[in-house]
């Protein structure tokens, strides 16, 4: 009956196997999950949840790319899903305590693994997400690089629905941020608090800004973190978290720099040595960023006698700028500093042009 696509009672036939549990269901279900029909695969979703976990590991890759190819945006609303409840289920089924995903993720295919990943945590769902916590917590370095786009999504954006779990996600993807030391970690749990998260949640962004210690300091831009817990402390809000972070900071006085998720790589200008009339060049910024974070990258002039232009500047297109120099002779030292649209970290260079006169090369 559950595999009768004229049959109407598919439905009900998926939820009486989830109801036999027998071990033997578990391919018939797991074929069901990318079914045209959504409440079939609301269905098979939740009655595999019933069947044993030796029957259903078989079926792991089946439900990854189910999970990722079942997938839609929040808007527009799907009016058959628009809590995408269905997608929840298999956000469930795939990573809850008791899901398919076993706690090691050793030999799971990444290829299948990442994308369901991604997809549970653009799901709209607060209990959706949340069950992201455990594989967060067991990601390796090479995983957490492989979707700190998504972690740091996850650390940043507060769940549109179901906002009783809303924090969970976010919490552990910043408490993952902290494991491999990343600056960004810093200002999103940060944002965390000044959100406002209540009870628990709140004391865990605090606790996270605690393991960070002296390091809190170390981002750019500035975050001001012993500047809000200051002003936490004064206004009489979280008094005691605040006070243990500025503690853990005054015991931390020479902390090593922490990691962006982004770096610059090298600057290089089309000529280190100009000669009037010619007075521009083109620098060329090579970097990345592991967090896909929109990159603006932003020129300034450090040292030299004369004005310049960086043309375009302050934009993603700057990556390639070109700078002229108002035909003042000297040594120019510019900086390129790269930005996020988030503006959570920023990293810098700097590369040297030297603009000669037409007489000094003469002699």
């Amino acid at each position: 009956m559950a595999t009768d696509l004229q049959g109407t009672s598919r439905v009900g036939a998926c939820y009486a196997l989830g109801a036999i549990h027998h071990e033997s269901s578990a391919a018939v279900l797991a074929d069901l999950l990318d079914d045209p029909v959504n409440h079939v695969r609301y269905a098979a979703a939740n009655a595999m949840m019933s069947i044993p976990q030796s029957a259903r590991l078989p079926h792991l890759n089946t439900v990854l790319k189910a999970a990722a190819s079942t997938a839609a945006p929040l808007l527009p609303f799907n009016e058959e899903d628009p809590a995408h409840l269905t997608h929840s289920a298999f956000g469930k089924l795939l990573f809850n305590s008791d899901g398919i995903v076993p706690t090691s993720l050793d030999g799971i295919d990444r290829n299948l693994l990442y994308p369901a990943i991604r997809a549970v945590a653009k799901n709209p769902v607060g209990i959706c997400r949340s069950f992201l916590t455990r594989i967060y917590n067991n990601l390796s370095e090479a995983d957490y690089l492989a979707l700190a786009d998504t972690v740091v999504d996850s650390a940043y954006e507060l769940t549109p629905a179901d906002k009783m779990f809303a924090y969970q996600d976010r919490l552990a993807a910043q408490r993952l941020l902290k494991k491999y030391n990343a600056a960004e970690g810093v200002p999103l749990s940060l944002l965390s608090i000044k959100d406002g998260l209540y009870g628990s949640a709140s004391g865990d962004a605090f606790g996270t800004l605690k393991l960070y210690a002296g390091g809190s300091t170390t981002v750019r831009p500035d975050p001001n973190v012993v500047a809000t817990m200051n002003f936490l402390i004064q206004s009489g809000t979280n008094t005691a978290e605040a006070q243990a972070v500025l503690a853990a900071i005054a015991g931390d006085p020479n902390p090593a720099p922490l990691t962006p998720l982004k770096s610059i790589q090298s600057v290089i200008p089309d000529a280190t040595s100009l000669t009037l009339p010619t007075n521009s060049t083109v620098l060329r910024v090579t970097a990345s960023d592991y967090a896909k974070g929109d990159s603006v990258y932003t020129w300034k002039k450090i040292d030299g006698p004369g004005a310049v232009t960086f043309t375009p500047n302050g934009t993603s297109a700057a990556k390639d700028a070109t700078v002229s120099i108002d035909g003042t002779a000297g040594k120019y030292l510019f900086e390129v500093k790269m930005s996020d649209s988030k503006n959570l970290t920023e990293v810098c260079s700097t590369v040297a042009v030297t603009l000669n006169n037409t007489s000094d090369i003469q002699k």
